[in-house]
This record gives C-alpha cells, sequence and structure tokens, in this order.
C-alpha cells in the first residue's frame, strides 16, 4: 500500500480517473509468453499517479494461463485481480496496477505462466487516491454454449469520492457482442479478430467515478448477444 500526505492546511484533492489509451498484440501462430507494449501513454506525470492496466487475453490451446508478473514504465506492478479459464480458447482478464510518479509514457510488459496468443490492454491514470491499496476487488465468469446468448453482472459499491475500473471479455469463435451496462462507463472496446481459426476476442474497458456526498452502488457487466462463445468474464476493482 502507498498513502499520499500533505503538509498540513493543504487541503487534499480529490481522487480524478482518466482513461489514457487501450491497444492490443497477438502472435497466431506461435504464442509468446511475453507481451511488451512499448512506449505506451500513461498520463500526465505526477508523485500521486496510480497506472491501472486492464489485460485481457487468450491462449487458444485450451491451457489456462495467468499473469506471472508485470511492470508498468520500469516498476513492478501488483496483480489486483485475474481469472481465467482452460477450456476451449483458454481466455481470461486481469487488472494490475504500479505508482508510476514520472514520465508520459512507459513501457508495459506482462509476463505470463505460459504462451498466450493474443493479449490487448487499457491503460488508466488516478490521482490523488488516499491508498492505492484496492477498496474493493471481484471476478467472475459465466460459461456460454456456441450458437447461445447469456449475460455477466456485478454489483459494487464505491465509496464517496472512489473510482471503479472494470473489463469485460467475451471469447466466441464468431463476431462477438459484450457490452458495458447501467452505471459503468465504457471507455474502450478491442476486437482482436485470429485471421487463422477465427478465435476471436473482444475486451471492453469501463469506468465510474463516485462524486457524491456517500457511498454508490454500481452495476457492470455485459451481454453476449451475437453468435455465442466460449464464456462472458469480468475483473473490477475500486480505490478511493
Amino acid at each position: 500500500m502507498v498513502a499520499f500526505f500533505f503538509p498540513p492546511g493543504v487541503n487534499k484533492p480529490l481522487p480524478t480517473a482518466t482513461f489514457i489509451t487501450s491497444t492490443s498484440d497477438e502472435n497466431e501462430f506461435f504464442g509468446q509468453s511475453t507481451y511488451t507494449f512499448s512506449s505506451t501513454s500513461i498520463g500526465a506525470a505526477s508523485v500521486s499517479r496510480l497506472v491501472v492496466v486492464t489485460v485481457g487475453f487468450c491462449d487458444r490451446t485450451g491451457t489456462g494461463r495467468t499473469i506471472s508478473s508485470a511492470t508498468i514504465g520500469g516498476v513492478t506492478a501488483t496483480i489486483n485481480t485475474q481469472i481465467n479459464d482452460a477450456a476451449s480458447t483458454a481466455p481470461g482478464v486481469a487488472i494490475i496496477q504500479a505508482v508510476v510518479p514520472t514520465g508520459t509514457s512507459g513501457d508495459i510488459v506482462i509476463n505470463f505462466s505460459g504462451s498466450i496468443h493474443s493479449c490487448g490492454i487499457g491503460v488508466f491514470a488516478l490521482y490523488d487516491l488516499i491508498s492505492t491499496t484496492p477498496t474493493d476487488s471481484d471476478e467472475t465468469i459465466t460459461g456460454v454454449l456456441l450458437f447461445t446468448t447469456g449475460s455477466i453482472s456485478r454489483t459494487s459499491t464505491v465509496l464517496q469520492h472512489g473510482v471503479i475500473i472494470s473489463i469485460g471479455l467475451n471469447s466466441t469463435f464468431d463476431t462477438p457482442g459484450i457490452s458495458c451496462t447501467s452505471t459503468v462507463t465504457e471507455v474502450y472496446e478491442t476486437l482482436i479478430n485470429n485471421s487463422i481459426n477465427g478465435d476471436n476476442i473482444l475486451i471492453n474497458g469501463g469506468l465510474a467515478t463516485n462524486q457524491t456526498a456517500g457511498d454508490k452502488t454500481v452495476t457492470h457487466g455485459g451481454t453476449n448477444s451475437d453468435f455465442g462463445g466460449w464464456g462472458l468474464f469480468l475483473a473490477c476493482a475500486s480505490w478511493r
């Protein structure tokens, strides 16, 4: 945990959160265990900046993978939450973070427990938090059979002046369809289309802040409304 302190008589700014960018990469033929997103934008530099990265990935071989380690701008990242499945295309999602006080860009390096065929990330910059330790985190998976539809959702409490970030992933053999719902706003959408065997994944990132007088309950999730797939995945974390 990192706590940020301000001198006596100086009012602490309220926490803010900004979506910065999203990007993806893939190795369709052989896969790779390390993905490096070079010179990625991470927001304005600040001693209070917490860089949060949402990660969606797919193995395609039916072997469940996890993130074993990661760095953001050269700083070792903390893995807040992750969930994966070893069935079919073996997809998964995760949320990682690091306090990176300097620089407006840096390499984001993600090491997996084995070869991954595709990986997509979303980058967020959080400022002026009371603590970098999440006040809440959660993850879930819903299995969906091919040619069917399904939905997934989670309800979380965001503390007053807090922020929540979520990632959803739909793995399918055809056109994916998952969307953020309710009180979390979708800020990015990445479709990774594997041209070799059609094992596509669609990754969505969501963001919400609570500037109300009191804690706030939010719902975040998605619906697989197209061709079906092999699972809907969701992970989220909140801070204040």
